[in-house]
């Protein structure tokens, strides 16, 4: 799984002020501080471990690399340049027809209340 896709894509949120992507972390926090009384955090896993949906994950995530918004932004902001979006969306496909690639990740929630 091409990692660099998910470093380039943190550092355009930010730089867009489009989101924290590591806000999850935190939200248990953050909701205290808020002055939340009861505040319970959680994490649910979406996984991609079947190889049709490691397949169409790598697909989606290599047509995101191709996509000429992204490739605008990242390169207006530096963060990567065009070839490399291409090469890492060859790097996905890649990934994509490895029949041992297995893909997870969080989301973290929190249920609050006074």
């Amino acid at each position: 799984m091409p990692r660099r896709f998910y470093d380039i894509r943190q550092q355009l949120w930010r730089a867009a002020r489009i989101a924290e992507p590591n806000t999850g972390r935190r939200l248990r926090g953050l909701f205290q501080a808020a002055g939340f009384g009861h505040v319970e955090a959680f994490a649910d896993y979406i996984s991609y471990g079947t190889p049709d949906r490691v397949r169409a994950f790598a697909s989606d995530r290599a047509t995101e690399c191709r996509d000429s918004e992204l490739r605008a932004a990242v390169t207006r902001y530096g963060i990567a340049s065009a070839e490399e979006l291409l090469d890492l969306a060859a790097a996905w496909e890649k990934w994509g027809d490895d029949p041992t690639a297995f893909f997870a990740f969080a989301w973290c929630r929190v249920l609050a209340w006074c």
